[in-house]
């Protein structure tokens, strides 16, 4: 498995300098990590997707 701070650097290099870019490991960061709106567009989704959707939206979190 590749580590998050190579993935990190591998999107990095795709963009300009001053692009924030972040990776996040599916599955490490729950539903409780989210936002109340957040949450609530993920309501009812399977526990993959929420997964999936956690992540996204903690390394969306982490470059704003």
């Amino acid at each position: 498995m590749t580590s998050l701070p190579a993935v990190e650097a591998a999107l990095q290099s795709l963009f300009p300098a001053g692009v924030a870019v972040a990776a996040e490991q599916v599955g490490t960061s729950g539903a409780s990590t989210l936002w109340p709106e957040e949450r609530e567009a993920i309501a009812g989704a399977v526990p993959q997707r929420v997964a999936e959707f956690a992540a996204g939206r903690t390394a969306a979190h982490k470059v704003l």
